[in-house]
């Protein structure tokens, strides 16, 4: 009785460490910043504050849409990372999307920002293929570039899979968001994490079934995303039409800043 009291006090400990990250894995995983209903968008720029009704036509999407000058060659469906919402998105990157002769549009996932509703992945996924299809009805296909940043590029990587959009960007993507869980949690074993992960995220293999144009854009001294993730995302990538853009000397944020990302943009939106 004894040596089983033993075995059970010993395996408690990792028992409750599971199932803590298991309650709290949508905060380890998203850190979602909401805004109040009425918050006021920071842009000097013009721009249309928009609420999609999502396709279960219960939830509100918050979105906002950059327009640029006529004549325009389509517009930018930017999916933004994960710790962020519309709010924080810096103001130099849709002026310099708009500058290219570029709309710009993106909007906040479920639970993020002003939007409403509770994140799951297969809403994460339904919403962003949701919203890629309006744009689509309106710009046509071939004109729409699709744009996926950190927690993004899955989503953006998922409607490339099953679509044709004009160019897909990748900037500081990951292998799949089981394997982020993995290199974070190095002491759990992978059956356990396969177990409680609610959001898997196989961005490696979506990339395998996207045909169109890709580009991926990435910090060598990225410590939150490590570069050799998108590597192994980049060998899985059967498009010909690929490209790596490796920022020296950059981390996984602010991209817009570094002085190589016009030379991407002029790469993309072509």
């Amino acid at each position: 009785m004894k040596k089983i009291l033993i075995v059970l006090a010993l395996l408690s400990g990792p028992l409750s460490y599971i199932g803590y990250l298991y309650q709290n894995q949508e905060r380890f995983i998203f850190e979602i910043r909401t805004l109040d209903k009425d918050h006021r968008f920071h842009f000097t720029i013009p721009f249309e504050e928009l609420s999609v009704q999502a396709s279960d036509l219960t939830t509100i999407l918050s979105a906002v849409h950059f327009k640029t000058k006529e004549p325009r060659k389509g517009i930018v469906l930017f999916l933004h990372g994960s710790g962020t919402n519309i709010n924080e998105i810096p103001q130099a990157l849709p002026e310099k999307i708009l500058e290219k002769g570029y709309d710009f549009y993106t909007f906040d996932y479920r639970g993020f920002g002003k939007s409403s509703g509770k994140v799951t992945e297969q809403d994460l996924l339904n919403d962003s293929v949701f919203v890629y299809q309006n744009l689509v009805e309106q710009y046509g296909e071939k004109n729409v570039i699709l744009y996926g940043r950190s927690l993004g590029t899955s989503l953006a990587t998922y409607i490339a899979s099953a679509h044709n959009p004009k160019h897909l960007l990748l900037e500081a993507p990951f292998h799949s968001m089981l394997d982020m869980a993995l290199l974070d949690q190095p002491y759990l074993p992978q059956a356990a994490i396969e177990n409680i992960l609610a959001f898997h995220l196989r961005t490696d293999l979506w990339i395998q079934n996207v045909k169109t144009k890709v580009t991926f854009a990435h910090g060598d001294k990225d410590d939150w995303v490590p570069v050799k993730e998108a590597n192994r995302l980049y060998d899985k990538v059967e498009s010909h039409q690929k490209h790596f853009a490796l920022f020296k000397d950059w981390g996984h944020d602010h991209f817009c800043d570094h002085p190589e990302f016009d030379d991407l943009l002029n790469r993309v939106l072509t």
